[in-house]
């Protein structure tokens, strides 16, 4: 459930913040964004080619801005980002660091993931017609992705990939390695009657992770990966 907060919340260890967000805004309300970016980010925002694309890195990251500062009660502009050698944006200052977040868009909407102490990856993903979906899993889908996929009738398929794949890629942007982590090296199952569940193939143990589906609308499919265990994730919608 998303719910609209007239005060900012506050952030407590036990739990994990999730926003979402329109990319679509007027184009007064993008250059007035647009001031709270960085030299940095704004020239990668004028690397973009097409003005939708540009606009939309710019609400974005502005957005994520404007959240981190109310968590840290400090002015949008006064934030800094070091970048891990994955491009993984992480806050400069030490002090800071305890303050997790992580950003994911598609199409209009954006996701940003903010949590204390603890990694977190965020996904979203708007569905798109594609015929292929099992062509596509079997490149990227451990086997027991790819099994679940293959049992689930043609007409559900699509529905289903997304799913599985933005708990993926939830998982793979929390550890903020890239590529660099196999997509087929662990395995998410979903099943109607229990939570989602993450494991690393090679071994026993349970993975210390926690997943989370994010029911955006029907044109989107959206997955959160925490790492260990909260009490409480929370939707809020920011305007």
């Amino acid at each position: 459930m998303w719910t609209t907060v007239s005060e900012h919340p506050s952030l407590n260890p036990d739990e994990v913040h999730v926003w979402q967000t329109s990319l679509v805004l007027p184009s007064a309300s993008v250059i007035s964004l647009r001031d709270l970016l960085s030299v940095d980010e704004r020239a990668r925002a004028d690397r973009f080619v097409f003005a939708r694309d540009r606009d939309q890195f710019t609400i974005a990251r502005a957005r994520l801005r404007q959240l981190l500062a109310a968590y840290l009660n400090l002015a949008p502009h006064e934030l800094r980002f070091d970048y891990n050698p994955f491009g993984k944006p992480q806050l400069s200052v030490p002090v800071l660091n305890t303050l997790q977040f992580n950003v994911s868009h598609s199409g209009e909407l954006a996701l940003i993931a903010i949590a204390q102490n603890r990694r977190v990856g965020v996904d979203i993903e708007a569905h798109k017609p594609q015929p292929a979906f099992l062509e596509i899993a079997r490149s990227v889908f451990s086997a027991e992705e790819y099994a679940a996929l293959e049992a689930v009738p043609a007409p559900q398929q699509g529905e289903v990939f997304y799913r599985i794949w933005t708990h993926k890629e939830a998982f793979i942007k929390a550890l903020g390695e890239g590529l660099s982590h196999l997509l087929d090296s662990f395995s998410v199952t979903l099943r109607e009657d229990a939570p989602p569940m993450l494991k690393l193939l090679g071994g026993d143990a349970e993975a210390p992770w926690t997943l989370h589906t994010l029911e955006v609308n029907e044109n989107y499919s959206g997955a959160l990966a925490i790492e260990g265990v909260v009490e409480h994730v929370r939707q809020y919608l920011l305007t």
